[in-house]
């Protein structure tokens, strides 16, 4: 079984970022401290496979309604993600998440792609949304 690569902060706070391939600690390093202060969770996400992963963290932290796609997107994982949770459509990815579980899920989180700042080197943009 393959374990999460996700961090922790602020258990209190309602926005989750995925770095995609990028490195987690590579993109807080980036970040002044007040503004990685208010992530919750902070994780990559390798594979549309991860999808999965990221549905059963965000069930298990409910207080999360925003998600952030911020990094290297290089095995389509973040246009499986922004595809799932903006138009709610599974296309032929492997879910394996409960299905009854998703709906709530993909009702209350919604996704802010950042895919392209990300190219940009935009990490303002990032902390803006924060």
């Amino acid at each position: 079984m393959v374990k999460k690569d996700i961090l922790v902060i602020n258990k209190n706070s309602n926005i989750a970022v995925s770095t995609l391939w990028s490195k987690k600690e590579l993109i807080l390093n980036m970040l002044p401290e007040e503004v990685k202060k208010k992530i919750g969770i902070i994780g990559t996400t390798y594979t549309v496979y991860g999808i999965n992963y990221i549905l059963e963290t965000l069930s298990n932290f409910p207080k999360i309604d925003t998600l952030i796609v911020f990094g290297a997107d290089l095995s389509e994982s973040g246009n499986a993600i922004v595809r799932i949770f903006r138009e709610k459509d599974f296309g032929n990815y492997k879910i394996v998440f409960p299905k009854e579980k998703i709906k709530p899920i993909l009702d209350t989180v919604r996704v802010i792609d950042l895919r392209e700042e990300f190219k940009r080197r935009n990490y303002k943009a990032l902390e803006e949304v924060i």
